[in-house]
């Protein structure tokens, strides 16, 4: 578990005097500092020297630093103390520039994590609180019990993500998407990666697909500067087409599927565009896989290769009753719980008692329906 709390930085001056003390503690302490001091920490030993604080753009202050390398320090702890003469402002200004420090260590740890398949949680401890103070004034209980509120690393980035832009706005959103972007595509596996996906896009209030289509488009062209993100999409399907697929190989589904699921269900618009073959080869009376492929069309010839590849691998032959069911239950759950947050938002705008008394009936029968799915 990587623990935000490794490093922790807080201001140790009273009130609000001329003069400024912030401490910084833990494994990220020398690197923390030096990304706002001139000249840097060394690491090698203790001591007391002088240098330069960049608060902000443009401005920096003289600065007394006193160093305690780890695990020589009192607490065992590396610890470095900032002394310099600045006001509140300046002090605010400086633990931002520590905090953004910090980040960018956890992000890069989250991401090593990643890549060796291994699961990441944050824990955020109350502000100006380190491990070594509250098992010195608290006791190991209160330690043990701060460690068991974590967060995902998901979750980690989507906050650091909303507290550096205006997701309310367009530029927002997309500056959003963008910072997740190399978290997201450091995902081994699709179905984790597309859950977050579809949290993302939920928590920006924008379908699911342009936020899927932003991020293959980002991160591919930045790396090939070419359309080979398209290629990707289509060798890596949606969830909705994934699904689509096996109902497409295992055609005696469809009567079931389509009874289940209207096209809207579905978010991946090429999801929606076999769904619609396929309607139109169960209303014609065609069963056969190269009426299915002309319904698509000549000019969608990766999908086309897509289903062909699909069927030749035979890994829809297996499992397919529970495969069909799964899926099922995923877009029935989808809708649902679509449905019931349109029915919140307008519980809050209504005024007549009656739409009132229509809205809570139907968000009650939507969390009935919830409540058996889960339970399934």
């Amino acid at each position: 578990m990587y623990r935000l709390d490794d490093t922790i930085a807080a201001v140790s001056s009273a009130g609000f005097g001329g003069r400024g003390i912030v401490r910084v503690s833990g494994v990220g302490a020398v690197e923390a500092v030096n990304g706002v001091l001139r000249p840097g920490v060394r690491g090698e030993r203790s001591g007391i020297f002088g240098g330069r604080l960049a608060v902000c753009a443009g401005v920096s202050v003289d600065a007394q630093v006193y160093f305690f390398c780890g695990p020589y320090s009192y607490t065992g702890d590396t610890i470095v103390e900032l002394h310099y003469w600045g006001n509140a402002a300046v002090t605010e200004a400086l633990l931002g520039r520590l905090f953004e420090a910090g980040v960018r260590a956890a992000e890069r740890t989250i991401l090593l994590c990643e890549q060796q398949d291994l699961s990441a949680e944050i824990v955020r401890l109350e502000q100006g609180k380190d491990p070594a103070e509250i098992l010195e004034k608290q006791g190991p209980e209160a330690l043990k019990k701060s460690l068991e509120s974590t967060i995902s690393s998901f979750q980690f980035y989507l906050s650091t993500a909303h507290s550096k832009f205006d997701s309310r706005t367009p530029d927002g959103k997309r500056a959003v998407i963008r910072h997740l972007g190399s978290y997201l595509t450091s995902l081994d596996s699709q179905v984790k990666r597309d859950g977050y996906i579809r949290l993302l896009a939920e928590d920006l209030g924008v379908d699911f697909e342009s936020v899927r289509s932003d991020l293959l488009r980002g991160t591919e062209r930045s790396r090939t500067g070419d359309d080979s993100y398209r290629r990707s999409e289509v060798q890596a399907p949606s969830a909705d087409l994934f699904f689509i697929l096996a109902v497409a190989v295992n055609r005696d589904y469809f009567q079931e599927v389509r009874n289940t699921v209207a096209v809207d269900d579905l978010e991946d618009p090429r999801a929606r565009k076999v769904f619609v073959a396929l309607e139109e080869c169960y209303r014609q009376g065609e069963r056969t896989e190269e009426a299915l492929l002309r319904r698509l069309g000549k000019e969608d010839e990766p999908l086309q290769n897509l289903l062909l590849e699909k069927t030749a691998s035979g890994e829809f032959t297996f499992n397919t009753e529970r495969l069909i069911e799964d899926g099922l239950r995923q877009i029935r759950r989808r809708s649902l719980e679509k449905r019931r947050r349109f029915l919140i938002s307008a519980l809050g705008r209504a005024k007549q008692q009656d739409s009132v008394r229509e809205l809570l009936g139907e968000k009650m029968y939507l969390d009935e329906e919830l409540q058996k799915l889960s339970e399934r």
